[in-house]
């Protein structure tokens, strides 16, 4: 106990017989009752303590019933309203302006303010406020309901609210008095306003007029803001209407000029290219030369980051590498490409097409080879065509992922045709310079 309590015994108190419940415990929470021992009135609150599953002792707390007025007196809406606190039997148990359990409800009200839920009633039997039509509000404490009909002295609470019908409808009042002050104000307005639609129905006319002008000069994003709500708002409509219909043509042509200006940008790339690579085919004869000019240009207007040309060895007739720029093939470190070139040269020989992968650390096609380099990321094989037939690849590398469009394909197939040629042209140059210099002179 935290003080001396005035007995030793308490088995046969309510309360510890609710709480200990046969050995089973049970929460239990007294009505508010006149206490001779402290002469006040109290409530108690037993709990069952537990060891092992087993009720070995209950935990009381009496408390003065004076904590309801300090609850209950912070619940005020205006100055003369007062929360209260009544059993189902109609006694008030505790009410901020009156003594402990000094007054009873009336039957009437009790019926009204006794519901399941909490709500909102007009009363004119309440205790504070008879034949005054006052507005009441009610809610039941649901916790004597749930705790079961030993808790609370068998009775279930109700909290409601009453306010003074003066200070109630005191707004309502202040209202009317200045509703009619405003119908007087209104009468003046009326006239003010009588001049105001007559500028009501100009203004939007000039705003139209005003927006016409705007989007005649060529302004095709001004917008027409009129809301009249009648004919005008109709026609300012249409003519937001008819400027949006005219922009988007106005977008579509200029889409239009920006396809076909692109198409002859990409035709000028095609004619300067083929005009750069014809002039470097035609300058020369000599193999070398040609492989390591035409490599050049290749990595220039494709915008590769290096260039390999592969060729059969004239006595083998196993490709290797011709040209390189710029390109160390001795470096160890491009092993993994130089795995990959070797795969595409056969792909190529076997079907005579173009080979590119924008990607190679994802390109399922050489997956075998676990290519992991990030030197270079894609790659195009070109096959250089003489009569239908394989005389080289050339391969273009990229470090960042390059994709290319159909046509920068058909013109790469178009380009390694003439390479093919002229380096066709460029062998039997040479076989025929080599016939004519073994052959020994003519006798006069």
């Amino acid at each position: 106990a935290t003080k001396r309590p005035p007995h030793y015994y308490y088995g046969d108190k309510p309360w510890w017989q609710a709480a200990y419940d046969k050995g089973k415990g049970k929460l239990y929470i007294s009505s508010i009752d006149y206490n001779t021992d402290l002469d006040a009135y109290t409530f108690t609150i037993a709990v069952p303590v537990y060891r092992n599953g087993m009720v070995v002792g209950i935990l009381a707390r009496i408390l003065d019933a004076s904590f309801f007025f300090r609850v209950l007196g912070n619940v005020q809406v205006g100055k003369t309203d007062h929360a209260m606190l009544a059993s189902s039997t109609g006694e008030v148990i505790v009410c901020p302006n009156a003594p402990l359990k000094s007054h009873r409800l009336s039957p009437a009200f009790m019926s009204t303010i006794f519901q399941d839920k909490p709500g909102w009633a007009v009363t004119q039997n309440g205790p504070h406020y008879p034949k005054m039509g006052a507005i009441t509000g009610f809610s039941p404490v649901l916790l004597t309901f749930s705790l079961g009909p030993n808790t609370f002295g068998g009775e279930r609470w109700y909290i409601f609210t009453s306010q003074d019908p003066e200070e109630t409808y005191r707004p309502i009042y202040i209202l009317f008095k200045w509703v009619g002050f405003a119908g007087g104000v209104g009468a003046l307005l009326l006239a003010v306003l009588g001049v105001l639609v007559s500028r009501r129905i100009v203004r939007p006319i000039q705003d139209l007029q005003k927006g016409a002008e705007i989007i005649g000069a060529g302004n095709l994003n001004h917008h027409i803001e009129i809301k009249t709500g009648d004919e005008i708002e109709v026609l300012a409509s249409k003519f937001n209407e008819m400027t949006y219909n005219l922009k988007i043509s106005q977008i579509s042509l200029e889409e239009k000029v920006k396809d076909r200006t692109r198409e002859l940008e990409q035709s000028n790339r095609e004619l300067t290219i083929l005009y750069a690579l014809t002039s470097t085919l035609n300058h020369s004869v000599d193999l070398e030369e040609i492989l390591s000019e035409t490599l050049a240009k290749m990595l220039g207007v494709m915008k590769a980051d290096a260039g390999l040309i592969w060729m059969p060895d004239p006595k083998t007739n196993v490709f290797s590498i011709r040209m390189a720029k710029p390109f160390d093939n001795g470096n160890r470190q491009f092993e993994g490409i130089l795995q990959i070139m070797e795969y595409v040269n056969d792909v190529v020989l076997e079907t005579s097409e173009l080979w590119s992968s924008e990607d190679l650390l994802s390109d399922e096609r050489i997956d075998p080879f676990n290519y992991k380099e990030a030197e270079f990321k894609s790659l195009v094989a070109v096959p250089l065509l003489s009569k239908y037939k394989v005389s080289g690849v050339l391969h273009l590398l990229y470090r960042n992922r390059t994709g290319l469009s159909s046509k920068d394909e058909k013109l790469l197939v178009s380009l390694g045709s003439q390479i093919g040629v002229a380096i066709e042209h460029s062998l039997l140059f040479a076989k025929n310079l080599f016939k004519e210099l073994e052959e020994p002179p003519s006798s006069g």
